[in-house]
């Protein structure tokens, strides 16, 4: 199985924390959001995704998720709305 790849146009931010900073520094957040169609979507940011984003977004767009085989939901892409 390959990594499951889908692009939302504009996301609203439900919850958005800190989870934890990798070994290098990188800041990760833990989130939930809502797509255009009411899909809600949990899971985790790409290392260092949040330092272009804002501390607490209340919405996101051109906000990309993927999904691993093992099911791990990754939020690789998302800028300011």
């Amino acid at each position: 199985m390959k990594t499951a790849t889908k692009t939302y146009a504009i996301v609203d931010v439900k919850k958005w924390w800190f989870s934890h900073f990798t070994i290098n520094g990188n800041g990760v957040y833990s989130f939930t959001i809502q797509t255009e169609t009411g899909e809600i979507i949990s899971g985790k940011t790409a290392p260092g995704l949040n330092q272009h984003l804002s501390m607490s977004p209340a919405k996101l767009a051109d906000v990309t998720i993927s999904t691993t085989p093992t099911g791990r939901i990754k939020m690789t892409n998302a800028n300011r709305a």
